[in-house]
């Protein structure tokens, strides 16, 4: 199966990569801008980030990926309520380490990037990085996961022009 997010109408598209053929709609309640989508290691957990608030959406499966059993949020707040100037995080991706231990959401308005325990979905840490945090994939070998600042104009400090940043950090020690 295939799983993409709906932007206007709020919901998870799935289809059936082998047929080709669209499958149905899951109606999670998302709000009017999810984006990001990531699975657990088991494949029992479908995270869906959503921009404009401070929660995601943790939909549970049974056995069929197609057929939620329980659709839950994750509070991205927790005990750090720096939400930035706008007063929500605008969690735009979500990716599980390597591991599977733990997971990591690019907040686009706080400048951050949260650590959650994958078993309680407990916030562990924030970090803060640069402008507008966006995608991110983790390094194996190196423990190091990098995360895309677009917006981040503190390199090139007074030109317009040039903006944009990575963000290194050791997921090992969240550092």
């Amino acid at each position: 199966y295939a799983f993409a997010v709906d932007l206007a109408g709020g919901v998870v598209k799935v289809a059936d990569v082998e047929t080709m053929t669209p499958g149905i709609s899951i109606n999670t309640g998302l709000g009017t801008n999810p984006h990001g989508i990531t699975f657990n290691p088991d494949f029992n957990a479908m995270y869906v980030t959503e921009q404009e608030g401070n929660v995601m959406y943790k939909i549970l499966f049974d056995s069929d990926p197609t057929q939620p059993d329980e659709i839950n949020f994750v509070d991205l707040v927790q005990d750090n309520p720096d939400t930035g100037p706008r007063g929500v995080l605008g969690p735009h991706e979500a990716l599980f380490t390597p591991d599977g231990s733990r997971y990591a959401v690019t907040c686009q308005y706080s400048n951050q990037v949260r650590f959650f325990d994958a078993a309680t979905d407990d916030l562990l840490t924030t970090i803060p990085v640069g402008a507008f945090p966006s995608e991110l994939d983790f390094h194996a070998p190196s423990g190091l996961v990098f995360v895309t600042c677009t917006e981040d104009s503190t390199l090139n400090a007074g030109n317009p022009l040039k903006r944009g940043s990575v963000a290194v950090i050791d997921y090992n020690t969240m550092t």
